[in-house]
């Protein structure tokens, strides 16, 4: 039995090896074209490609890195109004310089943990234009209700 399905492929193999090497002129000219014409398609894509990764470089130009160090202290944030370009990327080094604090920005979702002796790090996009508030979001003491300051998207 498997000699007769060995015997059996081996047959298949010659007659497609046959079958491509019988092939018309005009068979011939139309694979060539196919061929042909996938490579070029192919160098298309790879141009797309370029041209898209070097896009890129230019919009990030344009957006621009913020970074601000951050200081939450009883009962206050330091400094308490920071203000950024719509699409710039935020990045923000939250410490405590007294107590276990919070940070939060309902508009973007943002919440943090601020422990003392270490630092938080918060990353978002600013893509809403507008005046948002930031507070203490962990209870800090009496005057934790008071504890907030402004994130100003232009």
């Amino acid at each position: 039995m498997k000699y007769k399905f060995l015997v059996f492929a081996l047959f298949l193999v010659l007659l497609i090896g046959c079958a491509e090497q019988q092939a018309t002129p005009e068979q011939q000219k139309i694979k060539v074209t196919m061929e042909n014409s996938q490579s070029e398609a192919a160098q298309g894509n790879n141009i797309q490609e370029q041209q898209k990764t070097e896009e890129k470089p230019e919009q990030r130009q344009e957006d621009s890195i913020k970074e601000f160090s951050i200081t939450a202290k009883r009962f206050e944030f330091r400094p308490s109004t920071i203000a950024v370009n719509k699409g710039d990327k935020v990045i923000l080094h939250l410490t405590s310089s007294d107590v276990t604090h919070g940070f939060a920005i309902n508009a973007y979702d943002l919440r943090a943990t601020i422990i003392p002796g270490k630092t938080t790090d918060l990353e978002f996009i600013a893509d809403k234009t507008g005046e948002f508030t930031f507070y203490c979001s962990f209870f800090c003491g009496f005057g934790h209700s008071g504890m907030n300051g402004k994130l100003v998207v232009r």
